[in-house]
């Protein structure tokens, strides 16, 4: 499957969330600081949603650097997904929701030493794979530039909703106020390859 992707065009299609998770092994883990934005914003409904939890946190709070299953994770965000882009395909929903995930790396400690040191879209996404190893583990990454504007990602072993990967690295482009064409290809076994290009936004 081939599929291009500009900003502005929303994905079409919705996610079955527990056929998804039903595809991850526990050993699949992200930080803690991804999972608590979505756990505060799912307060009042957390003893429904406890239930569902492969994990739940401690004291009813997630640890910044401390692991839990991806599955929670994306239980958690897929109801957020769908609270803040209501009658928006679940895909579209995905992609606009994890744009933020950049914002909430890069307040981090780890986040703002590593933002200092990079200047455009390209360097970012480079670093991304080290980045994403760091803080979730299971699926791995690489990367390559393809061109002056351009970067190929690329993932192994990905279980998940590729949505929120798609939405990542968006956020990425956009974090340097360029507008990002993505090229998403799955190549079976869960392989895929998607390819970053960017350009600067349309003035006027």
């Amino acid at each position: 499957m081939r599929e291009e992707l500009f900003a502005g065009r929303p994905l079409t299609g919705d996610v079955d969330i527990e056929a998804v998770c039903s595809e991850l092994p526990r050993e699949f883990v992200i930080k803690g600081m991804f999972v608590q934005p979505y756990a505060e914003a799912l307060q009042r409904e957390w003893e429904a949603f406890g239930a569902r939890l492969l994990a739940p946190p401690r004291r009813g709070r997630y640890v910044p650097f401390q692991d839990y299953p991806i599955a929670d994770f994306l239980r958690l965000f897929d109801a957020v997904a769908r609270r803040r882009h209501p009658g928006t395909a679940g895909r579209e929903a995905y992609g606009l929701l994890a744009r933020n995930e950049v914002a909430t790396f890069f307040a981090s400690t780890l986040g703002r030493v590593a933002v200092s040191m990079i200047d455009e879209p390209g360097a970012a996404l480079l670093k991304y794979p080290e980045t994403f190893g760091v803080l979730a583990r299971g699926p791995s990454a690489a990367a390559e530039r393809i061109g002056l504007r351009a970067v190929r990602v690329s993932f192994a072993n990905y279980r998940g909703s590729f949505e929120y990967v798609v939405g990542v690295l968006e956020g990425l482009v956009m974090a340097f106020q360029q507008e990002p064409h993505l090229v998403v290809e799955a190549r079976g076994d869960y392989r895929y390859v998607c390819d970053v290009a960017w350009t600067a936004p349309a003035t006027g």
